[in-house]
């Protein structure tokens, strides 16, 4: 008798959950916001790669690895995308 009583012992005897029965929405919400918060951040990276390729043109070009129209046609490049 006592292994038979599963989610009753907590008052449960309907089986909806701790929640009643939003534990569904509840639970669609959450992932919803872990997406948001995923995308988000991705967003937030992406930008930063862009910054960081334009430190890296210009450091090649006070290097002189590159001439200044190379530099300007590979920064209007980059600043479009």
């Amino acid at each position: 008798m006592m292994f038979n009583r599963g989610f009753y012992r907590f008052g449960l005897q309907n089986c909806c959950g701790f929640f009643g029965g939003w534990d569904l929405f509840i639970g669609i919400g959450l992932i919803i916001g872990v997406l948001a918060l995923i995308l988000w951040m991705r967003s937030r990276n992406n930008r930063n790669e862009g910054d960081s390729y334009l430190e890296l043109l210009k450091e090649k070009f006070v290097r002189g690895e590159i001439t200044e129209e190379e530099y300007l046609s590979k920064k209007n490049i980059l600043e479009r995308k």
